[in-house]
């Protein structure tokens, strides 16, 4: 055979890997059968032919041979060692032990050659024999060919190399000898050597025994050491077999491990069966350190593979079983990960003749972190490692009973009832793709596709995966298949918040990449799932959710979860979510919010639960609130175990509606608010309009937590009218109408109010306190306060009161049952009526009121004129009350000047009254005291210019000058009685007298009348004792006289009935006319009674006071005083006035009376 012809099959071998029909199997089955044959037929042949040539030349022929059958040529050692030297490439070839037979049944002459050791130049023995056979045809000798048709071969080493660039180099020898040996057939040729072709087709049978074998592809760092080799190769005519059984060295246990490889061909080399079968073989041991196959290493595990397969140049591959036991060991699956370790795997697949897919008949797993048995079919098998990356196997594959414990990726051990697979498998590329991939757990399946890719480092790369959820998922079962510290954070969140429910609807996407520190890590995700009828923990320290509906997403490293409904006991849940806007990198946060609507009760309950508590902050119980409402909850926290409390922030919002609340105004709680609330972690506040009693008011209260340094605030305002004051108990509907704007600002902790500032804007409102001072609406005006809550009550301060013409300012203190302590009025000014300072206390007793004033200008003109036209008084409030005033206005026609007042009322009536003063530059007292010896009241008035004070007090005209007196007395308060007493007016002059002029005109006292309707009538005195009881006034022995007219008079006036029935005497010339009178018996007979004349006219006066009758009896003048009384009508009925004198006893007795003046 030629180098062309050596080339041509070296070609069609190299056809036969790269077919794209057969696997990777195929084709080293092929070139290991036919390249080892060829290898040992070359070398050993061309020794045996270069041996049988010199033997017999040495025998001088081949007829010597014939005759003996049997010839003994060791003799011939030193020739046939110079002849192989140059055939071996070596110093020499010992061969001690040879011979020449012939076999006469086959016709077959037979080279044997024994011990033979080769040398090399250093004659050191580099290769070793036991026997070597060369059978060469008798015919074929005869014609001067020796071609052996058959070697026999017993030892000796074969060696192949391929270097890194993939060229290969075969021979005799041990990897250290190769090329010292004969010739070395490098790429496609043989060197080392100019002769020895040999026709390949002359030789029918190779037989190799206890020989060794090396192969080493440097390349692929791969090393193999086969010894106990044994190779036969028979060649007929319609058949070619070869057959290899070797052990492969196992040189770290030192033991073997047993190969077997069978091939069955046609001459042509067309049609192939392969057997093969390896035992306990460790691919970790074996398997290349590089290259394409090197992930073989991964599996340290004991192997057990057999094939059968049956395959041709033009078809491929056309059938194939394959049996695979791999025993317990481990699978480096990733290079810094921890190896999979496992009892026991095995498989099974065949390939029918005409079909093009593979069966998988078993493909089962026993481990400790996976179960499963399976089966499948594979196709297009041989694109496996084709050199091809846009070609690869198919596969479906379909697995049951699956067991898995993945923890601590997973958190516990999952069980599948089944999974499918179909996808493709490329190691040129190094993916792995699941185009469709179902995963059973008889309640519900996943079905998706799975992507996956390795570095040429042989780590995992790229993974990419999605998925939907196919029936119905519980939060549990979410649980097992998510991973820990996938998006760890919303796995947490699930874990702890998501207690019970069932999960539909999902569907996810997710990308791993390598990171660049070189660590596989998660690049992207989305998933999406619906919760329904969930029981979620929201908030760890609140009640839990029921009934909830929502759909959760997570993607772009952040999770959310819109819930559209739910219940937290009796509060309907509105729309809600959660967020966790980052997932990566750890301790981001996590933001909940909660919106649900319900009875204001319910609402606050639920907001007092913690972290929030706003009820207990303010010290009131939920369950008092009533009403609707709409809460609002917001927490945000961070995602981790341990964290800094402060970084927990929350926030609750809302609106309620007809909420009556424990708060009160006064006497008021809060109804029917509309209010909303604000709350976070720094404080609260609630504002709207509420209900305070017929009161529609703006409130606003502000809580801020920080453990008291700040009070809480509020604020309350609205228009109030007289309706809602009057609610209040203020009382002030008789000064007020119209509308006040109040605005009340508060501070104090929770609903205990500790201080607050009033303000009243009064410029809608129209005052009036009656006649003395008003405001009608449109003008400005103002009350201000500033109130504080102490241990011992209520203080009042910056009291102000403002308005045109009307200033009020002062303090006011309370105590604990808010009674008055002290009311202290630095300024009263209003109008021109008050002008001073005010205070007002109880007294130490508490029994009544003390009261004072002192300042320029007290006007109590319209209290004097009310109490002198009603006869009555409606005050009921016991009080002593003093007062120093420059101006003190009884009526505008008489003030007192520099007055003191002490006046004193038990609540009934008053007690004491002591009024001094000037008038006119005059001094005047007004005295009124109990002098409970007497059990009766005593009263003194003294007041000059008596005609001012009878315009002023009774509207009296016609009077000048005067200086009037007045004595009586009063039964003590609360005891029935009359008022008795006698007013005295000295020096005096009646100008206008209307009764009086008529009298006079009846009278026919001409000039009399004339100067009263003049200059006037002058009179001395006017002496009246008087009582006064219920509506009726008394009068006994009145007398009024002066130096032209004297008058006496007595009867009855009843106020009730406003009539009047008087009598008496009119007596002219009053002073000379009275002179007799003082004559005892002549003053009797002639005068009559005291204060009448020798000449008298009798009068009545009689009627209503609208029409009063007056009669004049002018005889009566002409009648002896002691006779005058029988014109007069009868008075017996008239009761005595007691202590009412008489004549001059009167006038020295008022002279001598005590005035208010002792009381100064």
């Amino acid at each position: 055979m030629d180098d062309k012809s050596t080339s041509t099959d070296m070609e069609t071998s190299e056809g036969l890997i790269s077919s794209p029909a057969k696997s990777a199997i195929q084709s080293t089955a092929l070139l290991w059968g036919k390249r080892v044959c060829y290898r040992v037929w070359r070398l050993f042949a061309e020794f045996g032919a270069v041996a049988m040539g010199v033997v017999i030349a040495w025998l001088y022929g081949l007829s010597f041979l014939l005759t003996q059958q049997s010839v003994d040529i060791s003799g011939a050692n030193n020739n046939v060692g110079l002849f192989f030297a140059d055939v071996v490439a070596g110093t020499g070839v010992d061969i001690p032990d040879m011979k020449l037979d012939w076999y006469p049944a086959t016709d077959d002459i037979v080279f044997t050659g024994r011990n033979i050791l080769i040398k090399d130049s250093q004659g050191t023995p580099i290769q070793s024999l036991s026997e070597l056979k060369s059978f060469f045809s008798l015919n074929e000798v005869r014609k001067g060919r020796t071609i052996p048709r058959k070697i026999n071969l017993d030892g000796g080493v074969v060696t192949w190399v391929e270097d890194e660039d993939g060229r290969i180099k075969a021979g005799l020898g041990t990897p250290e000898t190769l090329g010292r040996l004969g010739p070395v057939w490098e790429g496609q040729r043989a060197v080392g050597t100019e002769s020895g072709e040999l026709d390949f087709n002359g030789v029918t049978s190779v037989e190799v025994t206890n020989a060794s074998a090396y192969y080493i592809n440097i390349h692929n760092d791969l090393s193999l050491s086969l010894q106990n080799v044994s190779l036969n190769f028979d060649r007929q005519k319609d058949d070619v077999k070869f057959k290899l059984n070797a052990d492969l060295l196992d040189e770290l246990s030192a033991e073997n491990r047993p190969l077997a490889l069978q091939v069955d061909t046609d001459p042509d080399f067309e049609h192939f069966e392969v057997s093969f079968n390896a035992e306990a073989v460790r691919p970790s041991v074996f398997g290349p350190k590089k290259g394409r196959y090197t992930d073989l290493n991964r599996i340290d595990a004991p192997v057990s593979l057999g094939g059968d397969f049956v395959f041709s140049r033009t078809i491929g591959l056309t059938s194939a079983s394959v049996d695979l036991h791999v025993q317990a060991g481990e699978i480096h699956y990733l290079n810094d990960a921890k190896p999979f370790a496992f009892s026991d795997f095995k498989a099974a697949a065949s390939l029918d003749a005409g079909d093009s897919i593979m069966s998988v008949e078993k493909f089962d797993l026993n481990s400790d972190l996976l179960i499963f048995t399976g089966q499948g079919e594979i196709s297009d098998l041989g694109a496996i490692s084709d050199g091809n990356i846009n070609s690869s196997p198919l596969f479906e594959l379909n697995f049951n009973q699956i067991w898995i414990d993945p923890t601590p990726i997973f958190e516990a051990p999952i069980r599948l009832k089944a999974v499918g697979l179909i996808g493709r498998l490329d190691i040129d590329s190094r993916t792995v793709s699941i185009d469709d991939y179902i995963i059973d757990r008889s309640t519900h399946s996943i079905s998706g596709k799975v992507f996956a890719s390795q570095n040429s480092e042989g780590k995992l790369s790229a993974i990419k995966a999605d998925g939907e959820l196919n029936g119905i998922l519980l939060p549990s079962e979410l649980l097992e298949i998510w991973p820990v510290k996938f998006a760890d954070g919303a796995r947490r969140w699930i874990e702890r918040s998501i207690l019970e429910g069932d999960v539909d609807t999902l569907s996810f996407e997710t990308e791993y990449g390598l990171s660049t520190e070189g660590e596989l890590e998660e690049t992207s995700m989305d998933m999406e799932y619906t919760v329904r009828d969930a029981t979620v923990q929201y908030i760890s320290t609140m009640t839990p959710m029921s009934g909830a509906y929502g759909k959760a997403r997570v993607a772009d490293n952040a999770l959310t979860f819109e819930l559209e409904s739910g219940q937290i006991g009796p509060v309907k849940i509105l729309p809600s979510r959660v967020d966790i806007p980052r997932l990566k990198p750890k301790g981001g946060d996590i933001i909940i919010t909660a919106n649900g609507e319900g009875q204001a009760s319910d609402l606050m309950a639920l907001i007092n639960q913690k972290p929030f508590q706003y009820a207990d902050r303010y010290g009131v119980d939920p369950k008092d609130i009533k009403g609707t409402g709409r809460v609002s909850l917001t927490i945000s926290r961070p995602l981790l175990e341990y964290f800094d409390e402060s970084r927990i922030q929350y926030s609750a919002n809302g609106e309620f509606f007809g909420v009556n609340a424990p708060f009160s105004f006064g006497p008021h709680q809060f109804e029917d608010g509309n209010v909303s609330m604000v709350a976070d972690r720094e404080g609260l506040s609630v504002t709207g309009p509420v209900n305070i009693g017929p009161w529609r008011a703006q409130f606003k209260g502000v809580e801020t937590f920080d453990e008291g340094a700040t009070p809480t605030r509020y604020q309350i305002s609205g228009p109030m009218d007289s309706k809602v004051y009057e609610a209040f108990g203020f009382g002030f509907r008789e000064f007020f109408d119209g509308e006040i704007m109040m605005d009340v600002k508060a501070e104090g902790t929770g609903i205990n109010i500790t201080s607050a500032k009033v303000f009243a804007d009064l410029s809608l409102a129209e005052m009036s306190f009656g006649e003395y001072w008003n405001k009608p609406s449109g003008q400005a005006g103002s009350v201000e306060a500033l109130l504080s809550r102490g241990d011992t009550g209520i203080r009042i301060d910056h009291l102000n009161v403002e308005a045109p013409k009307l200033n009020i300012s002062g303090t006011m203190s309370l105590n604990e049952a808010s009674a008055l302590d002290v009311l202290r009025l630095d300024r009263v000014m209003v109008s021109d009526i008050i002008d001073g300072a005010f205070s007002l206390k109880p007294a130490m007793s508490r029994n009544h009121f003390e009261a004072s004033f002192t300042g320029e200008k007290l006007d109590i003109s319209a209290v004097v004129d009310r109490s002198l036209s009603q006869q009555t008084s409606s005050f009921s409030i016991p009080v002593a009350f003093q007062a120093e005033v420059k101006d003190f206005i009884l009526d505008p026609l008489y003030r007192v000047s520099n007055a003191k007042l002490i006046y004193d009322h038990n609540g009934e009536a008053v007690t004491t009254l002591n009024l001094i003063g000037e008038h006119e530059g005059e001094e005047m007292s007004v005295l009124l005291e109990t002098d409970l010896s007497a059990k009766t009241r005593r009263v003194d008035v003294t007041l000059p210019h008596a005609s001012k004070a009878a315009k002023a007090f009774l509207d009296i005209d016609g009077m000048d000058g005067g200086f009037f007196k007045l004595e009586g007395t009063l039964p003590l308060s609360g005891e029935d009685g009359a008022y008795i007493g006698r007013a005295v007016i000295d020096d005096f002059t009646l100008v206008e007298a209307p009764i009086l002029a008529q009298l006079l005109s009846l009278g026919s006292l001409t000039g009399l009348f004339d100067t009263l309707s003049g200059e006037g009538l002058a009179f001395e005195r006017f002496d009246a004792p008087f009582q006064l009881l219920g509506g009726d006034i008394t009068i006994r022995d009145a007398q009024v006289f002066g130096p032209a007219l004297g008058m006496t008079g007595e009867g009855q006036i009843n106020l009730t009935t406003r009539t009047v029935d008087m009598d008496g005497a009119l007596v002219p010339a009053y002073t000379a006319n009275s002179m007799l009178g003082g004559i005892p018996l002549i003053g009797d007979i002639f005068v009559g009674k005291e204060g009448e004349g020798v000449f008298a006219l009798n009068y009545s006066v009689s009627g209503p006071f609208e029409a009063t009758q007056i009669a004049v009896n002018p005889l009566s003048a002409l009648t002896p005083g002691f006779l005058r009384g029988i014109f007069r009508k009868k008075r017996d009925d008239l009761p005595e006035i007691e202590g009412a004198k008489k004549g001059s006893e009167t006038t020295d007795d008022l002279d001598e009376a005590p005035l208010i003046q002792e009381r100064r």
